[in-house]
């Protein structure tokens, strides 16, 4: 996938993810394939969900303490006109 380059250059406005949106994420998946999503017959909380959350809450919290991203940058950023070159970097998210 390519996003392009004016595109790029306004990424850092965006929000980025949270556990709450891919939490509810799942839970439209799991609507999706006919998984029950509600409280249980005695009103009491699907505890399939809380846990759900707390997995998506628990990996955000792992990626923020310790998740990095490897970047290569191709040595042809510069020019010879000494202007920056319009390039991709592709990494990798651990």
């Amino acid at each position: 996938m390519s996003v392009p380059y004016p595109l790029l250059l306004l990424s850092g406005l965006l929000g980025g993810t949270t556990p709450e949106d891919s939490t509810i994420n799942v839970i439209e998946q799991m609507q999706k394939f006919g998984l029950p999503t509600g409280p249980l017959p005695d009103g009491s909380p699907n505890l399939n969900l809380v846990s759900e959350f707390a997995r998506q809450k628990g990996q955000d919290l792992a990626e923020a303490g310790s998740g990095f991203v490897n970047v290569a940058i191709p040595p042809d950023i510069i020019l010879p006109s000494g202007r920056p070159s319009q390039l991709t970097l592709s990494g990798k998210k651990f």
